[in-house]
This record gives structure tokens, sequence and C-alpha cells, in this order.
């Protein structure tokens, strides 16, 4: 069975955003993991890269970092959304 209830057309960077924040926990390993994984190669995460997918997370009709993100203190840890992607993408 497949449920397409949820799906919506938009960027390619959406699928990353559930594993990356949830599954992931800013660990620098499992996200290069998952990015390999995706793209076949290693290839280095860039603030361009993390401030499209910071702004396609906080804009995402259901954005809610405090059950999103498994990142301990990340409220204290990060003072803006560049800091805050630098925790979630590593």
């Amino acid at each position: 069975m497949i449920d397409f209830g949820d799906a919506m057309v938009g960027p390619r960077d959406y699928d990353f955003l559930g594993p990356s924040m949830f599954s992931c926990g800013g660990d620098p390993s499992l996200v290069g993991a998952l990015f390999r994984g995706y793209f076949q190669e290693d290839r280095p995460i860039g603030l361009q890269t993390r401030m499209r997918l910071m702004a396609l997370a906080a804009l995402h009709r259901y954005a809610n970092f405090d059950v999103q993100l498994c990142i301990p203190n990340w409220r204290e840890r990060a003072d803006s959304f560049e800091a805050l992607a630098g925790l979630i993408w590593p």
C-alpha cells in the first residue's frame, strides 16, 4: 500500500529535512552518510545548502523544531538561523 496523503510538489531538498533533523541529531558522520547515500559521492554541505535547508525547514507547514530536532540544548547553542543550520547540518 502506498499512502500519498502527505505528498506534495516541491524541491527535492524537502526529502532531507526529516531524516537529517530528527534522525541524525547533528552527528556529522550520520549527516554525511545520509548525503553520501543520496548523491553516491562525498559532497560537502556548504553554507548555501545549509541555509536553503534551514529556510525550507522553517517555512514547512508542519515545522516544529521542538519536536523535530534531536539535538541536545539546541536553543542555548544556536543564537541565529546560521548557527542552528550549522548544528543540524555540520
